[in-house]
């Protein structure tokens, strides 16, 4: 997968064509994303640069169906990125961690669990 050489960029968004198993398919995404999400300076220059460097997360999410153009095309928005982004995280990894036992911070070097073991004598 790689991003569209061919994909125009404005003020508004960065328009890009993408294949899915139907055939290929415009899609953009929003200027305002693109700036929001990933800190594209608001240039068509910047934009391109942007979307470029970002196309995986960009493309992740117009699979996920961002929201339907006049013209049949997908939009990304920043909430569309971010629903993307959610739903490739495993839940596990977005529980938040557990608290470190009181415990772990009173051990000292001394402490038998901390000590080294004793080398077999035989």
């Amino acid at each position: 997968m790689s991003f569209d050489p061919e994909a125009r960029a404005d003020v508004t968004c960065v328009r890009f064509t993408m294949h899915f198993p139907q055939g290929s398919g415009t899609a953009a995404i929003s200027a305002r994303a693109l700036v929001e999400c990933f800190g594209a300076e608001m240039t068509p220059e910047g934009l391109l640069q942007s979307y470029r460097a970002n196309f995986r997360a960009i493309h992740a999410a117009v699979r996920r169906q961002g929201q339907r153009t006049s013209d049949g095309g997908i939009l990304v928005t920043a909430s569309d990125l971010e629903a993307a982004e959610r739903a490739n995280i495993p839940e596990r990894r977005r529980l938040k961690p557990r608290p470190v036992p009181p415990e772990a911070y009173t051990r000292s070097a001394t402490s038998p669990k901390n000590r080294p073991k004793a080398a077999n004598r035989g």
